[in-house]
């Protein structure tokens, strides 16, 4: 038995936008994706270019087409929201204004919002508005 009887990978002939359908990677295989964003949050806990590494995290969880793709898992899920709330206070540490760290840490509220709205399902997703991934964290702030 060969493994694309299992995990069918796009042919040559079909259009490939670059990323793998979900059904092509073995079950268990890391999520790339995933990988690459607890990368980041190691590199900022260990204070390697805090100011880059969260902007890179930041951008990558922002991408329209990480929507498009496969939600994570919880396990998944878990383990980022686990390695954010570590690199939290790394991130604020960027921010020596009060006004800057309320609107910062709300901004980091809507990051671990969509982490978590990552692992919804297509019909978890479908039930809420449509703009809500791009409004996370627009709210109201109150300065003091």
């Amino acid at each position: 038995m060969q493994i694309h009887q299992h995990f069918p990978c796009p042919s040559q002939d079909e259009d490939f936008d670059g990323y793998l359908p979900p059904d092509c990677e073995p079950p268990g295989r890391p999520n790339p994706a995933v990988e690459a964003l607890l990368a980041d949050f190691e590199r900022i806990a260990s204070g390697v270019e805090v100011a880059w590494n969260a902007s890179s995290a930041i951008a990558a969880l922002q991408e329209p087409l990480r929507w498009k793709a496969v939600p994570i898992s919880a396990n998944e899920r878990d383990q980022l929201l686990a390695a954010f709330a570590l690199v939290r206070q790394h991130i604020l540490a960027l921010f020596f204004d009060t006004s800057h760290r309320i609107f910062a840490n709300r901004s980091l509220d809507a990051v671990a919002d969509l982490i978590a709205l990552w692992a919804e399902s297509d019909a978890e997703r479908a039930a809420r508005h449509r703009h809500t991934r791009d409004d996370l964290g627009s709210g109201p702030i109150n300065l003091p």
